[in-house]
């Protein structure tokens, strides 16, 4: 009968993990072409270097430009590219498959988690299932889903690397070892954040081995680390080859932006980890391009549930150490609870530094996008916490409110994101939708037409437009650099394009060919010869 009973709760389980991935998917792909309304430089210029790897067959460890970039993400979309086409939506394919394949991982860490703490497992499970639910229905995950930027492969890579060595720990077996080991050497070719995740390992691996040694596996736990650190020294080599042949990209556009560039770094860092630290629940990341402006990064009866885990965490790794002080036979029962709230502490912290660190546009929810997956299990360590009170008094209260935090977390993300957030004027413009526009015009010409675009402010905004047209499969458009506006031979019936409305090249190229006709577009002119 138990057996019976203990089936049908892990059929039930698996029936609402699948329910938990399929709103992550739905959440991360549905109108994934259309929004975010536009295409910003940066994913373009990501967008073209994927394309020239399609192209090519050349793939990349590392690509300077725009301040440098790691390539494992161009390589994912140059396949997507051979895959499913050029096109917007093959693009941010990978962002959104990453996001849904992270959901998952955090449900497999949170259930190695939980498990650890020696919470019974179906409880582990139910807990992990709330931690994936909180992940994906977050706004901050959902939102760098879409977008094409490199950071998504940050959480996906940490969660996992992570949940194979968790469960190393637990199953002795060496291959969770060698797997967590390559997938971490794999994430320092994700994002520059992710570097400092080397804190949190460190700290499991410090631990691991003082509970092997406990536990009389010592010699094989040797064996595992160094299978996981070899795994991950060959993964990373070729990242660590580029850094010692180029050493200053390195830190690429960390240097400018660090608090130790400002004149009094100490105050520099407390402003900017202050403001990190309270952009959960208070104030959040005020770029349109990270966040409903300004808004806090969670949801905030989630943001509730995450103060609650999160005290509960600190006090719970306080008293593990007092107890480890006063105890002279130190046990797994009292090890293990330190190990496991040390390191998610020490992860959530770790990954709030390259925000912290920096001084400019914080609190920046790009930057510490690593410190997602610990976020999201605080939150449900939370709700098990609150749950537990609750249930004791009035249990169907309990699952009432549990019911309402499931539904309303879910419809006030979907609200927030594709209703309120997506149709922002202030949206459009951090997408610049006017490139898009400007590029829709260019492949609404006759194939035959050639028209100019001009870079009077730099290459970069003209990527937008270059791969709205590779999408359509177009190229008649020539783009044209600020000194050549004044000299190069056009015909009549020729198109010049300015963008951003910029009047003071515009009027001088006006006073060049004064029979000019001008069309002025919301963000951009157009001249016809």
């Amino acid at each position: 009968m138990a057996l019976t009973l203990l089936s049908k709760r892990s059929s039930l389980l698996l029936l609402l993990l699948i329910l938990v991935l399929a709103l992550a998917g739905f959440l991360r792909l549905w109108q994934l072409d259309s929004i975010p309304p536009g295409l910003y430089p940066d994913e373009a210029l990501n967008a073209n270097q994927a394309l020239e790897i399609a192209a090519t067959g050349e793939h990349r460890v590392f690509f300077p430009e725009n301040n440098g970039r790691e390539g494992l993400f161009f390589s994912l979309v140059s396949f997507s590219f051979v895959l499913f086409g050029v096109s917007v939506f093959s693009f941010k394919l990978v962002g959104a498959l990453a996001g849904i394949l992270t959901v998952l991982g955090q449900y497999l860490l949170s259930r190695e988690f939980f498990q650890g703490l020696g919470k019974r497992l179906p409880l582990a499970r139910s807990m992990a299932l709330l931690s994936a639910f909180f992940l994906a229905v977050s706004f901050w995950h959902i939102n760098f889903s879409r977008i094409g930027f490199r950071g998504i492969l940050t959480p996906l890579a940490l969660v996992f690397s992570f949940f194979f060595l968790l469960r190393g720990l637990r199953t002795k077996r060496l291959q969770d070892f060698l797997f967590s080991g390559l997938l971490f050497g794999a994430g320092f070719s994700t994002y520059i954040s992710f570097r400092v995740a080397v804190l949190p390992l460190a700290f499991l691996l410090a631990m691991g081995l003082i509970l092997a040694i406990q536990q009389k596996w010592g010699k094989r736990y040797i064996i595992g680390t160094a299978l996981l650190l070899v795994a991950c020294l060959l993964t990373a080599l070729p990242l660590a080859f580029y850094f010692l042949e180029h050493p200053e990209y390195f830190f690429s556009r960390a240097t400018g932006v660090s608090v130790f560039s400002t004149e009094n770094p100490i105050f520099a860092f407390a402003k900017s980890l202050g403001q990190h630290l309270v952009m959960f629940n208070f104030q959040g990341d005020t770029n349109w391009r990270h966040n409903f402006a300004g808004a806090p990064q969670l949801f905030w009866p989630v943001g509730f549930l995450f103060l609650v885990g999160l005290g509960a965490s600190v006090w719970r790794l306080g008293r593990a150490k007092a107890l480890l002080f006063f105890q002279r036979e130190k046990t797994r029962e009292v090890l293990l609870p330190f190990a496991l709230h040390g390191f998610l502490l020490a992860w959530f912290f770790a990954l709030l530094l390259p925000g912290a660190l920096t001084f400019e546009g914080a609190p920046h929810a790009l930057r510490v996008i690593g410190a997602i997956p610990p976020v999201y299990l605080l939150a449900a360590f939370g709700a098990c916490l609150v749950w537990e009170r609750l249930s004791r008094f009035c249990r169907p209260a309990a699952l009432v409110l549990l019911a309402l935090l499931v539904a309303g977390s879910a419809g006030a993300t979907f609200h927030k994101y594709f209703n309120s957030w997506a149709s922002r004027p202030e949206v459009q413009g951090a997408f610049t939708k006017r490139f898009v526009d400007v590029g829709t015009i260019l492949n609404e010409l006759p194939e035959e037409k050639i028209a100019y675009v001009a870079k009077t402010e730099g290459d970069l905004p003209t990527e937008t437009v270059k791969f709205v047209q590779a999408a359509a499969g177009r190229e008649n458009a020539r783009f044209l650099e600020k000194e050549e506006l004044s000299s190069f031979p056009f015909r009549p019936g020729d198109l010049v394009f300015f963008m951003n409305k910029d009047w003071e090249n515009a009027e001088e190229f006006q006073n060049r060919f004064p029979k000019a006709i001008l069309k002025e577009y919301e963000r951009f002119l157009l001249f016809e010869l």
